[in-house]
């Protein structure tokens, strides 16, 4: 045990210890060590204490000037409509203070259309489709359970059973979006141009497979999605105990604010005539030819993409 040097040349020693010899450092000669009273059974504490520990010695504190990372200049906006777009670009494109030429910025290929000197803006005007751009749309059929909350966890029907299928639209950032079920094709395998095959939804909507089962479209209840209930079937080529079906759907996609006519629209037969799930008088044209309208595709207003669900396996009953 260590004993700072102040401290006497003897030390307290329990009763069953005997008194031994402390050197002392400081003088030059060997004392003699008197024995001390015993003390009390209770009295074990000896006279010391730690030493006294010194602190980290603090440093300084150094500030460090750090260069400022640069920024990113805000040098494009964006104004997006339901039929063009106007794109607005800063002639001190880099925020470096040195203005571009006008001749060096193009959108898609096509040049500058307006220019506001007092703001050192270049605007661009053009079609929602034009100059070269590329919309995207993300268009998807589900099948769903009888309550229409969540998708079938089982692709097996019975011969007769009625499926619940459900065509939608993933809006991204574009304005509010109507789709459409096109034409849709059920075929033994993923070709859908491969026989045997049955086209039951043509004539850009119409769904004839009603005229002979259980199947129509069900009134719309949001413009992004529309449902339709489609009676199982087996082709009479397959002769095995189950068949399966793929069903490949054409979709197409347009604006809300955009009229639907003889091509973008959802008709169902029931009772000897055609009624339409949305609002409105253009499924007369079913039973002959609906006639080609070019007023969408004029405009640029319709997007399309292809769906596809399946296997359904479909058993005998």
């Amino acid at each position: 045990m260590y004993l700072p040097r102040a401290y006497p040349q003897t030390v307290h020693l329990l009763p069953t210890q005997e008194p031994i010899p402390v050197p002392n450092v400081a003088a030059d000669t060997q004392p003699v060590v008197q024995p001390s009273p015993k003390v009390k059974d209770n009295d074990t504490k000896l006279p010391w204490k730690f030493p006294t520990v010194q602190g980290e010695p603090k440093h300084p504190l150094v500030h460090s000037e750090l260069q400022e990372q640069p920024r990113a200049a805000q040098s494009i906006a964006v104004k997006c409509g339901e039929n063009a777009v106007q794109v607005e670009v800063k002639r001190d494109f880099f925020g470096t203070g040195q203005w571009v030429d006008p001749s060096s910025i193009t959108l898609g290929g096509c040049a500058v259309t307006a220019e506001d000197p007092a703001a050192g803006v270049l605007v661009f005007h053009s079609a929602l489709q034009g100059c070269n751009s590329m919309t995207r749309i993300s268009c998807l059929s589900s099948v769903f359970a009888d309550d229409w909350k969540f998708e079938r966890p089982s692709n097996v029907y019975f011969l007769g059973e009625v499926m619940n299928i459900e065509a939608s639209v993933t809006q991204f950032h574009h304005v509010p979006l109507r789709v459409f079920v096109d034409n849709c094709v059920a075929s033994a395998s993923h070709n859908m141009k491969a026989d045997p095959r049955y086209s039951f939804i043509e004539n850009h909507g119409c769904f004839i497979d009603g005229k002979i089962a259980n199947s129509s479209f069900l009134p719309r209840l949001h413009d992004g999605e529309l449902q339709f209930h489609l009676e199982t079937f087996q082709f009479q080529q397959d002769t095995a105990l189950h068949v399966q079906v793929y069903i490949t759907c054409m979709l197409k996609a347009t604006p809300v604010s955009s009229p639907t006519d003889v091509e973008h629209k959802a008709c169902s037969f029931v009772t000897n005539g055609w009624l339409p799930a949305d609002d409105n008088q253009v499924c007369n044209c079913c039973n002959t030819k609906c006639e080609y309208s070019l007023t969408f595709l004029i405009a640029g207003l319709q997007w399309e993409a292809e769906a596809t669900i399946g296997p359904i396996v479909v058993l005998e009953k």
